[in-house]
């Protein structure tokens, strides 16, 4: 897929800067470093975390996994002084969350601490088992926000191959966080004697600039805005309900269906992203919501997604979780055109952009006195593009590459990310087991794909759909290994 066409949600969120300025809702100036560095309010994307972890402690919806695997001759002792250092660069690293004296929620910064767990060595012919475990007994242990050593890392090697494990609660992390990893570690790796210079702002000088960022004005326009938006709520998604053997023990116990489609469809996407000169989110969006409609016969869904906030300057160089939920309310009538759906999504998207700063939880707040919001919340459905190359750490000569790992659990029943690779699309669909049975996950991902491969722009949505199905019940969906998580 051309670059050119590769605008994401980041490219959006430069774009409209200056909007975000003029409406009053979010400040562009640089935020200040606080002098007390001990004790401090939760931003928005914190507090929400916070909450769902005291309601839920048990509970690994949050948990964020992952594994590097190194491939060449790795200094282990180095890669290990390497985490540590990580761990004093990042305040937010070593944070523990908890309720003050008046039942208000604040973070709290400890002193450093050394974050790998355990190194262990195995013969080659047991690394790949010995690293399954260490994965999934890391991904399904539930974190403690209480526990001052927020990272955890396992380092496995054998005579012939590496590899770090690390975990962490969504509250510090999000998908930026990955490259400021990658970045800080190569230089602690390259330099373990001499310290990176001091990060100028951390996690705990955001979310006091984030609390003091909303005039009383500026929170009347964004209320009156989402109002508008959710004037009356659409039906909560409904999708064919799962088997009793296929329910889980719980109602965030999920299920991950990983698919890879070949570079025939990936090239497919860009050419409807070249000719409706959209960004690969809303195309994604727009087949996310087409093949929705299909399985549920509903015309009026809501699909949320979780833009990155970095903007102000100094938040590019943090480990930390900057998001906020954007629920985009999308519909259609059966003889509108695709290319009219994607052409509504990137401008409603880009109108919610504006208003991208206010805390998600102030929006359901305001639309809750209004009596506007049911129990099953503004939306079932989430959507994440990744739309650039995310890359591990090089140490040392030594290249290194990433996996993300289930968790077992998940907060919002139907959540698709598309990772854009170089040469194919990789798409990952977490369900609750509770929502949605698994044929239906399966005809839903191939929809998704015979979408993109042979949609027109201008084909109606009924006739978008009718030779989607057709294509998925003869098995022509080009997609590759579907694996189970």
């Amino acid at each position: 897929m051309d670059e050119r066409t590769m605008t994401d949600i980041s490219d959006f969120q430069q774009r409209l800067r200056a909007r975000l300025a003029q409406a009053g809702i979010a400040a562009t100036e640089d935020i200040s470093r606080v002098a007390d560095r001990t004790v401090g309010p939760l931003s928005s994307a914190q507090r929400r975390m916070f909450s769902h972890w005291m309601r839920f402690p048990d509970s690994t919806a949050y948990n964020v996994t992952v594994s590097l695997r190194f491939d060449g001759d790795l200094d282990i002792d180095g890669l290990s002084r390497a985490f540590t250092m990580l761990v004093e660069r990042h305040e937010v690293l070593r944070t523990t969350y908890a309720l003050d004296d008046d039942g208000n929620p604040e973070q709290r910064i400890h002193a450093p601490y050394e974050p790998v767990a355990d190194v262990v060595f195995v013969a080659e012919v047991e690394f790949e088992a010995r690293l399954i475990e260490i994965t999934e007994e890391a991904a399904r242990t539930p974190r403690n926000l209480s526990d001052e050593r927020a990272l955890t890392v396992v380092l496995l090697a054998s005579a012939e191959e590496a590899a770090a494990v690390f975990s962490v609660h969504h509250i510090v992390w999000d998908s930026a966080a990955f490259d400021v990893l990658s970045r800080d570690l190569e230089r602690a790796y390259r330099n373990q004697a001499r310290a990176a210079e001091p990060l100028r702002i951390q996690v705990i000088d955001h979310a006091l600039w984030e609390r003091d960022s909303f005039s009383e004005s500026a929170e009347t326009v964004a209320q009156r805005y989402w109002g508008r938006q959710f004037e009356e709520l659409p039906d909560p998604l409904r999708l064919a309900p799962p088997s009793e053997e296929e329910r889980g023990d719980t109602h965030e116990q999920s299920r991950r269906i990983d698919v890879v489609f070949d570079e025939s469809v990936l090239d497919a996407l860009g050419a409807l992203v070249a000719e409706t000169k959209a960004t690969p989110f809303s195309v994604l969006a727009a087949t996310f919501f087409c093949a929705l409609n299909r399985l549920s016969g509903q015309s009026d869904i809501v699909i949320a997604t979780t833009p990155v906030g970095r903007e102000a300057d100094g938040l590019g160089d943090l480990i930390g979780s900057f998001i906020n939920t954007l629920p985009l309310r999308i519909g259609a009538s059966p003889n509108e055109t695709f290319g009219r759906i994607v052409e509504r999504i990137q401008g409603a998207f880009g109108e919610a952009m504006t208003y991208a700063a206010y805390p998600y939880d102030r929006v359901v707040a305001g639309l809750d006195q209004a009596g506007r919001v049911s129990s099953e919340g503004l939306f079932q459905a989430m959507l994440q593009v990744v739309s650039h190359a995310v890359t591990g750490p090089t140490l040392g000569g030594v290249t290194s590459q990433w996996r993300v790992h289930a968790t077992g659990a998940s907060e919002v029943p139907l959540t698709l990310e598309a990772f854009i690779h170089p040469a194919a699309l990789e798409l990952q669909l977490t369900y609750q087991q509770s929502f949605v049975s698994g044929s239906t996950v399966d005809h839903l991902l191939g929809l998704v794909g015979e979408i993109i491969r042979s949609t027109p722009v201008d084909a109606r949505l009924s006739s978008v759909l009718d030779s989607a199905d057709r294509a998925f019940a003869g098995h022509v969906h080009p997609a590759g290994p579907v694996i189970g998580v």
